[in-house]
């Protein structure tokens, strides 16, 4: 049995999986910790490029999977990682930002989330919960806190949601449907599915 136990929550930009991840993080206390896809971001020179010339931030190459993966296994052997935090700047062009590192201790449980947590075939075999959550694109956009230029969203972010991230929702063990649920009522459905688990 794994020492450390990881659950995914994934889904689209702006469908609260941030809101979720901090909020489980929140009852579970010390026996829980969070590791954000968004810090495996590639630096601004690594990003691939649209055919136009913008940065394609929402593209699976603009993630450094090799560590990602590599952390997760650690964590689950019980390790703790290293993870260079990443901050977002003000707009696309500018790009991501290295925030310091942080260390991500391998508790009992840990909460991994990120717009494409459930792409990667080598982080799909590591999770013992993956929950994905699905919003219509209206509502995701209006949640989208960053980057809303309506260049960036139509020629990158739906193509790359519809490309790379909705077919992703078929490997969820739980698919939770939040367009008209509060933030409680989804944390409470992702809570029951972690005690039915026996993951605590």
């Amino acid at each position: 049995m794994p020492k450390t136990r990881l659950i995914c929550i994934a889904g689209g930009s702006g469908a609260g999986k941030s809101t979720l991840a901090d909020g489980l993080a929140g009852l579970l206390g010390e026996r829980a910790s969070t590791l954000r896809l968004d810090d495996y971001q590639k630096t601004k020179e690594h990003v691939p490029l649209t055919p136009s010339g913008r940065r394609n931030y929402d593209h699976p190459d603009a993630v450094d999977f090799l560590k990602f993966t590599g952390d997760l296994l650690a964590l689950r052997a019980g390790r703790d990682v290293a993870v260079t935090r990443r901050e977002k700047r003000k707009t696309m062009d500018a790009g991501v930002g290295d925030a310091g590192t942080v260390i991500v201790p391998a508790r009992p449980l840990v909460i991994v989330e990120g717009y494409l947590a459930l792409w990667h075939p080598d982080a799909l075999a590591q999770y013992d919960l993956s929950i994905y959550l699905d919003a219509p694109p209206a509502l995701r956009l209006e949640r989208r806190r960053w980057a809303k230029d309506p260049q960036y969203v139509a020629e990158v972010l739906v193509p790359m949601h519809d490309l790379y991230i909705e077919p992703t929702k078929r490997y969820a063990h739980l698919v939770i449907d939040v367009a008209s649920l509060t933030c409680a009522e989804v944390q409470t459905l992702a809570f029951k599915e972690i005690d039915a688990r026996k993951l605590l």
